[in-house]
């Protein structure tokens, strides 16, 4: 046999956590981090993040429509972390209403609008992870037009 024995997938999991977390403790990545703090791992030919790679390979498929949570219920506190008894599949528009965001309690729009009622787009926390205030969309909407208008012109 020529060349360095290839190890699993597992194997090279285990190489980068650190396994000096107690039972119910978060298990820290020690490998390389996305600039949003969470871990990235090859699995299968293709970059995920460690803890839903951690998910797929101890615990069973995640459906392409999900994302893994890290759920602070749970005892979850990091994103970095690779517990599976800490983390479980579910939409993205539910991973945004659990999550801690700043601007989660926010009441109006930087320029004084209601984040409320028919002033926010319905779809924009799934999308986008906000609330989107309806007045400034369409005033950049419109703003948008004029400028394309003044182009053509």
């Amino acid at each position: 046999m020529t060349g360095k024995a290839t190890r699993t997938a597992e194997e090279r999991f285990w190489e980068k956590v650190d396994k000096d977390a107690g039972p119910g403790e978060c298990y820290g990545w020690l490998g390389a981090v996305s600039p949003k703090g969470y871990g990235m791992f090859w699995l299968d030919g293709h970059l995920e993040t460690a803890h839903r790679a951690a998910y797929k390979m101890f615990v069973g498929p995640v459906a392409d429509d999900e994302v893994v949570d890290h759920v602070a219920a749970r005892g979850c506190t990091r994103r970095d972390c690779t517990n599976t008894d800490h983390l479980e599949p579910v939409s993205n528009q539910e991973n945004l209403r659990r999550g801690r965001r700043p601007w989660s309690d926010k009441t109006h729009c930087k320029f004084g609008h209601p984040l409320s009622g028919d002033n926010i787009y319905a779809q924009s926390l799934e999308k986008y992870g906000r609330r989107q205030c309806v007045t400034c969309a369409r005033k950049r909407a419109r703003e948008a037009l004029a400028k394309a208008r003044r182009r053509a012109a």
